[in-house]
């Protein structure tokens, strides 16, 4: 699976592209397992959406049904172009902006893990930047990119 992506979101989000951000996008691209996951084994997955992103654009369409009232879902992204363009609009909405400016250091991972990358993760999957699903999920990304720091 192409890693392309990874060095392309963090020029368009103003990021460097920093080892530790690599292996954090890595690692969060493994715990999501949009487009087969980094290893391509992840059957099935949303088209060019590495992240699971919900963020709709022109011609993308339901991956999934997350939410029946809304009919909103992960989704399938006709062009490589069109998921890099929804991942970086989803990564700019305000409940996100502490990913972002941890990625922007360069250096969110170490010496020790950003809190607002921390808080950022957590309110990814569960809404809140605190709750304990949202944080313990947090701790198995980050403890998994600064795995791929000892590779």
């Amino acid at each position: 699976m192409s890693v392309y992506w990874i060095p392309n979101l963090l020029v368009l989000l103003g990021a460097p592209r920093t080892q530790q951000n690599r292996d954090l996008l890595m690692s969060w691209w493994a715990w999501e397992g949009g487009n087969g996951g980094p290893r391509g084994d992840v059957k099935p997955s949303a088209k060019y959406n590495w992240l699971n992103t919900t963020t709709k654009v022109l011609g993308s369409k339901n991956f999934n049904v997350l939410n029946p009232a809304t009919g909103s879902g992960v989704q399938n992204y006709p062009t490589y172009l069109s998921g890099l363009h929804a991942t970086n609009k989803t990564l700019r909405k305000p409940e996100y902006a502490g990913i972002v400016l941890a990625l922007k250091t360069g250096t969110p991972l170490k010496p020790k893990p950003s809190p607002f990358l921390v808080s950022g993760l957590s309110i990814w999957v569960s809404g809140k930047p605190d709750s304990t699903i949202g944080l313990a999920y947090a701790d198995r990304v980050i403890k998994l990119a600064l795995a791929y720091e000892k590779v």
